[in-house]
């Protein structure tokens, strides 16, 4: 697990880019957190531009939107990418806002409540 530290630096994968800036822009209110978002889309192209934005960054966690699970076999795919180019912590969230990450985070011992 990574070392817990401030800011955590935090990557979230999804689909819909108003609640992912939405989401991202509330974490990066709190100043425990650094928060970048990235729109994929189901295609090769996202999956090599999602390689190269993991790669970038060193991050805490990485964070799985719950619309990654609208089309089958997405989310599975999408995991596979990151768990293949990170070893850092895969968090799938429920919920479409920032307090819903931070649960997330703390359910997960990635940050401290």
């Amino acid at each position: 697990m990574a070392t817990m530290r401030i800011p955590v630096r935090i990557l979230i994968i999804g689909m819909n880019a108003e609640i992912n800036s939405t989401v991202t822009a509330g974490l990066n209110e709190d100043k425990s957190i650094s928060a970048r978002g990235f729109i994929v889309s189901n295609n090769p192209e996202s999956d090599a531009e999602l390689i190269n934005v993991i790669k970038e960054q060193e991050y805490d966690a990485i964070i799985l939107g719950k619309g990654l699970r609208i089309q089958d076999g997405w989310f599975e795919r999408i995991e596979s990418i990151v768990k293949r180019n990170s070893d850092v912590p895969v968090v799938e969230v429920q919920g479409r806002t920032a307090d819903a990450v931070k649960e997330a985070l703390q359910v997960n011992g990635i940050m401290k409540g």
